[in-house]
């Protein structure tokens, strides 16, 4: 159950958060840190556009996102405890294997140093993995949360 739920859910949010990321970054880049002044004149179509452009990201999610967030879910339900429960430290720890080999997959199998751009997919894919991750848990709290102590 712990892999069907992240396979749903972690790609759309893994898309949306990528998506937000990257506008945030553009809008700021853009308008030197002067968020509502870098809407000027012709910029306003791509803040109109922005609804149309989650939706596209929610479903590139199971593209980019899909086997990562199956092997999340996989992770998780062999180290969660027998009703399925796990903390969000474990929700956090298990993004780091998938993101890896996803960046090196998607890196064309080489694998990253620092400064290079396959380090700058697996941070990527590795901050977007931790964030779907942990939205997921949370949706799910009552379903994932940690039993309590008697």
């Amino acid at each position: 159950m712990i892999v069907f739920i992240y396979l749903i859910f972690g790609p759309p949010i893994g898309g949306l958060a990528t998506i937000l990321g990257f506008f945030t970054f553009a809008v700021f880049a853009e308008g030197n840190g002067a968020f509502f002044e870098s809407f000027a004149g012709e910029d306003i179509g791509d803040l109109l556009m922005m609804p149309v452009w989650m939706f596209l990201m929610s479903l590139w999610g199971y593209v980019f996102g899909g086997a990562q967030a199956a092997m999340t879910g996989l992770i998780l339900a062999v180290a969660s405890d027998r009703e399925g429960r796990f903390g969000y430290d474990r929700t956090i720890i298990a993004t780091f294997p998938p993101s890896l080999i996803a960046g090196i997959v998607i890196s064309g199998g080489a694998f990253p140093a620092l400064g290079n751009e396959n380090g700058l997919v697996i941070f990527i894919l590795t901050l977007t993995g931790v964030v779907a991750s942990i939205a997921v848990r949370f949706l799910f709290r009552k379903r994932f949360g940690a039993t309590a102590v008697t």
